[in-house]
């Protein structure tokens, strides 16, 4: 993903009334018109950054201009020209601290590709903090990255595993806190976890919470934002030498603080159905290891309306597994799981994959951490519900085959 400016040529104007300046401090949500009224922009996919000078526009939105000037004609047309900037994510926090988005580039190179972006789901001050609409936007969405700001300290975490799940669950993923400026005004620093620790907690009355309340964010008894630093707890901190009161207040000054603001983002690879649910992959290219009377292997798609509306194995096998052959490659970005509810439900598995029609050659999901590889495990911690995952890196596939613990379990 390319970083820095655009290159931009300046443009040039015989006459003033040519030159048209767009003052975003005066836009809606959706409309924005240049300081001489001459034309009107509407705006899809959005928004106006935080210093109300620039126009930041995610994924595929638009901004759409016309003239509505009596002096210019249609016939005659006009043209509007942007300095324009892609970086690692627009963040109201950073801004244009290409440092700081360079090094969180460097930290997760695994997440930040040209296929990807890292999208912001939620965003928040210290008036506007909800915990609820936290976990309602950023829940189930895959790897995110936090960013918080005190002051003039900028610091945050990184967790693989989706937000969500049982109340309290902990989260067993690779994770990592970090701070980009601190009271100490010492470099960047990354704090990995420490072997055997639980990487991160997903709880409905808390905000982001890494490691063992190494760092995180709730509402106090006023409802404002408010966070804890414990930093050590979970998190391995022997890269600075400091004492264990110095790290509780390493972030922020303090071991409790109040952010100024809140940004969280996630891993977002745009995607489309391959046709699992809407029957374009037919019965027939479904099968699996065993099934029971009734739960075939093509009842395994999303909202499946036909008899129970599921899959399930006999669960007599050590190893169970579903398999679908796609028709032709695709490259796959995500997966979504739907259970029934109960304890039946699949919530834990691996994933295979074929490049080629006529191929054998099975190649296990795997993930890298520290050089080391090994097979990637997903989990599926809400029964019941649909729940979507990050292939990350994505990878390109003819079929595909779900390798599920022996039981009876339900797709």
């Amino acid at each position: 993903m390319a970083t820095g400016d655009v290159q931009y040529v300046p443009s040039s104007a015989c006459l003033s009334k040519e030159l048209y300046h767009w003052n975003f401090n005066h836009s809606s949500t959706t409309e924005s018109a240049d300081m001489n009224k001459n034309h009107i922009a509407r705006m899809t996919g959005a928004r106006i950054s935080a210093d109300q000078h620039s126009l930041v526009i995610e994924d595929q939105g638009h901004f759409l201009a016309e003239n509505i000037s009596r002096d210019i004609s249609t016939e005659q047309g006009f043209t509007i020209s942007f300095p324009m900037k892609q970086t690692v994510m627009v963040s109201d926090i950073l801004q244009d601290d290409i440092k700081s988005l360079e090094v969180l580039r460097a930290a997760f190179p695994t997440f930040v590709r040209d296929h990807a972006v890292w999208k912001r789901c939620y965003s928040a001050d210290q008036l506007s903090w909800s915990t609820a609409e936290f976990h309602s936007s950023c829940d189930h969405k895959g790897p995110s990255l936090t960013v918080i700001r005190v002051g003039e300290y900028v610091f945050g975490g990184f967790v693989e595993q989706s937000w969500g799940g049982h109340q309290t669950s902990e989260i067993n993923s690779k994770v990592s806190c970090f701070s980009l400026s601190n009271p100490s005004n010492q470099s960047p620093r990354f704090f990995p976890i420490q072997q055997d620790k639980a990487s991160a907690r997903t709880d409905a009355q808390l905000g982001p919470s890494f490691g063992q309340r190494d760092l995180e964010l709730f509402e106090d008894e006023h409802g404002r934002l408010m966070g804890f630093s414990g930093l050590g707890a979970a998190f391995n901190v022997t890269s600075v030498s400091m004492s264990s009161a110095e790290a509780r207040n390493y972030f922020a000054g303090s071991q409790y603080f109040y952010p100024d603001q809140v940004e969280v983002f996630y891993y977002h690879v745009p995607s489309k159905p391959v046709g699992l649910e809407n029957g374009t992959i037919p019965d027939l290219d479904f099968s699996s290891s065993s099934n029971g009377i009734g739960f075939q292997a093509y009842l395994a798609r999303l909202n499946e309306l036909r008899h129970d509306g599921h899959w399930c194995s006999e669960g007599t096998l050590p190893s169970e597994w579903l398999q679908v052959f796609l028709g032709k490659q695709y490259t796959l970005t995500h997966i979504a799981l739907q259970g029934i509810g109960g304890d039946k439900d699949v919530t834990t598995f691996k994933v295979k994959y074929e490049k080629t029609k006529e191929g054998t050659n099975w190649i296990t999901y795997s993930k890298s951490i520290d050089g080391n590889v090994t097979d990637k495990v997903l989990r599926f911690n809400m029964p019941g519900a649909v729940i979507k995952e990050a292939f990350f890196p994505p990878f390109e596939a003819v079929k595909v085959q779900l390798d599920i613990p022996g039981q009876k379990c339900y797709v």
